[in-house]
Parts: structure tokens; sequence; C-alpha cells
């Protein structure tokens, strides 16, 4: 059972999930090679009678007899070398004692009696045509008679097995042990068996290794694909959160006071609150968006969408911190600072998606502004050259606006105006 489980990369184990024992098991691969043998008789006996019927002279009965009775000799002995599998299997159910269970055994004798019915029929016409002489009937050990076709047919099959079992397969010794060593490899093969997942069980398909690499190179498509999709799916929350739980809160809840805290003020600094959406951010990915994603699709997509959600919010807070902090260095960055800001000092109920417009476009909040207006007292550090003027380089996206200084009474009309998300004045 060990030998065979390798052969079929299955584990021991698993072959009695389909058959209750090494008999059964047994016997399943005999009816299944008797079956191909009778088929493979039923189709030669045709050939030959068709053969028979179109020679000319027509050949006498007894004559025709005796042709199909050396033809079937002949097929016989080729069969360990045309069906080594199927022989083998065949001949261990006549020779070997004491091997299966009766009940699987007795299982086997319906198929086994009506592989034989070619070879009793083919006695009977020799006997019928004179080819074959019927001697006495023989008697059991009770002294009951045996049907005289069964004893022929028999017999003559014993003789011609233990023939068979004789020549080596294939001609040379060396050869036909490969044959048999390959033939060992076959039966499992045949079986019906249900696709083997990742954690066991039987699969069939291409040899071992490369069914390995197909499958780590499909855990690693698997895997990719979820992580483009969790990061995919952060830029929904990314807008739906700026959106409904920052904006429309109007500083209801800590998620909304801060965000408009950091409105009033216009800049980006690390604060405790930082940490804490980092927090809800790992606890969504791994306790909401990972097990949803492997009891879809399995374990790959589960981390992969759970990643995915994460390196999506960190995305986001690295450009949406170097936004207020830095230059833009690129095409993104230049645009995903006008869109930005334009959020901030334009129309805060607008451009709500941060690191994309997508979600901005299919809901209808998205302003593409040709200029942004900055209030001085409100301008980011990397807009203004030494004197405190906007920078030459950023003059065709960006106006300043106002006065630099802020008075307490400007500091609480820019209050005001960010916790009604409402636009600061010039």
């Amino acid at each position: 059972m060990a030998a065979l489980a390798e052969a079929a990369d299955y584990a021991p184990a698993s072959l009695y999930t389909y058959f209750s024992s090494r008999s059964a098991l047994l016997a399943a691969l005999q009816t299944q090679a008797l079956q191909r043998l009778g088929a493979v008789a039923d189709a030669a006996l045709a050939g030959w009678s068709s053969a028979l019927a179109a020679h000319r002279p027509e050949p006498s009965p007894t004559t025709a007899a005796l042709v199909r009775l050396v033809a079937f000799s002949d097929l016989f002995l080729s069969a360990p070398e045309r069906y080594p599998y199927e022989f083998r299997l065949q001949q261990q159910l006549l020779v070997t004692d004491g091997v299966q269970d009766p009940d699987d055994l007795a299982a086997i004798v319906p198929v086994a009696f009506h592989v034989l019915d070619v070879p009793r029929r083919l006695l009977a016409a020799a006997v019928e045509s004179g080819a074959l002489v019927s001697r006495a009937a023989d008697v059991d050990p009770l002294g009951q008679p045996l049907e005289g076709a069964l004893v022929r047919t028999l017999t003559w099959i014993t003789a011609l097995n233990g023939a068979a079992g004789r020549r080596p397969v294939g001609g040379r010794a060396g050869h036909g042990h490969a044959a048999r060593r390959r033939a060992d490899r076959r039966p499992a093969r045949r079986l019906g068996r249900r696709p083997r997942r990742a954690g066991g069980g039987a699969r069939s398909g291409p040899p071992a290794p490369r069914r390995r690499r197909c499958i780590v190179m499909t855990t690693i498509v698997v895997f990719a694909a979820a992580l483009v999709a969790g990061a995919f799916l952060w830029t929904l929350g990314e807008y739906l959160l700026h959106r409904f739980a920052m904006h429309e809160l109007y500083g209801k809840g800590i998620m909304s006071r801060e965000h408009l805290n950091h409105h009033v003020h216009s800049t980006w600094r690390y604060e405790t609150t930082t940490l804490l959406s980092w927090i809800g951010v790992w606890l969504t990915g791994g306790l909401l968006w990972a097990p949803l994603g492997w009891w879809l699709a399995g374990p790959a997509f589960g981390v992969g969408l759970g990643l995915g959600w994460i390196v999506g919010y960190f995305h986001y807070e690295y450009q949406h911190a170097v936004a207020h902090r830095r230059a833009p260095s690129g095409r993104y960055s230049a645009w995903l600072r006008v869109h930005h800001f334009h959020h901030h000092f334009g129309h805060p109920m607008t451009n709500h998606g941060v690191t994309l417009d997508w979600w901005d476009r299919v809901f209808g909040t998205l302003e593409q502004p040709e200029v942004v207006r900055v209030p001085r007292r409100l301008a980011m550090p990397w807009l203004l050259d030494d004197d405190g003027e906007l920078r030459p380089e950023f003059r065709d996206r960006y106006v300043l606006v106002g006065a630099t200084d802020l008075d307490e009474r400007q500091a609480m009309l820019d209050r005001a105006r960010a916790f009604a998300s409402l636009a600061p004045t010039d």
C-alpha cells in the first residue's frame, strides 16, 4: 500500500478514503483489468470472424474453429507484453491464494465469468465442429459431475496462464522489469480521484515536482491579485471614511474632530491619533478582510486581501504626509497636491479621495480646478520661497491670497469654518 500510495502521489492513509482495505483496492483493480481484457477479447473475436468470412475459399467449420483457438492463444500469450498491468492482476487472481477477502473475490466472479465466456464459446465451437473431442465428465470431490465446458475453459486458461507467466515481458528480463515497474504506477492513475487540496488528499495532474511548481506559482498569482484587490478596496474605504466619517459628522467623534482640526491648521504631524488609525487599519485587515478572503478563495487570497488593505492605507498615509511637507517630484505628486489642496482651501466637500480620484468620479464629488487659491497664513512651507512669496515653479497652479498674520478672530473663524466643512476665507 505504501508503494502504491507513493506511485500515485497519495498519503497512504488517503487510499482508505476510497477503499476499505487492501483487498478491496486489489479487487477494484482486478475488476477493471478483467473488463479491459474482456473488451480486447471481444474485439479480437469479431475481427477474426470477419477475416474468416472474407477468406476465399471459405474455410471449413473445423478449420475456422482451430484458427480461432490458435489466434486466442496467441492473443493470451502476448498479453504480458501488450497489457502487462492487466495481465499481472488477472494472473494474481488465478494463482495467488489467501491474499484477498472472500467477499471481495465474490464481487469479481461475475466479471471473470464474462471474460471466460469468449474462450468457452471458442472451445464449444471446436467441440461442435469435431475439431476437439469431448472427454468424459469430471466429478468434484463429492462425486458430483462438473460442467464439461467450464472444466475445458478453466483448464485451457490455466495452461495458457502458466505458459504466459514464463515468458519475459518485452523479450528481455530488464525490459520486462521496467515495464512492470511502469505498470505499477498505472492503477491509481486510472481510478477516479478527487483533486488533493493544499492540506492533503489525492489529486491527478502532472508529476509531483511540476505540480508543486504549479501550486507555488498559482499561490503567488492569487496572493498578488488579492494584494491588489485589498489596496483597491482601501481606496474605497479612504473615500467613504474621509467623506462620511470625517466631514459629514462635523466634529462628532474622535475621527471627525481630529480630521477637522487638521483642516484648521492645514499641516501634518505625527500624533497619538495616527497610531490609533494604524491599529484600526490592522484590526480591520486582520479580523475582517483576511478571514473573509480566506473563506471566499483560500488562505493565499485571504492573507493577500488583508495585507493589501494595510498596504493601501500605508500608501495613503505616506502620500498625505509628504503632500503637506514636501514639494512635488513628479506628475503624480503634482496632481495629488492640486487635487488635495483644492479640498483643503477650495471646497472641503469635494475631492475626498486623496491618492486617487476614481471614487470622486463615481459619486460625483470631483472638482478639477485650474488654479488652487491658498491663504498665505495656511500656505505649505514648500510652496514659499525665502521671502514668503510663491515659488516661480508653482505659479501656474497656485495663487496666494490674504494676509500672513493670523489674529485671534481669524483663528476662531478658521476653526468654525473647518468644523462646518467650509473652505477658509482669504
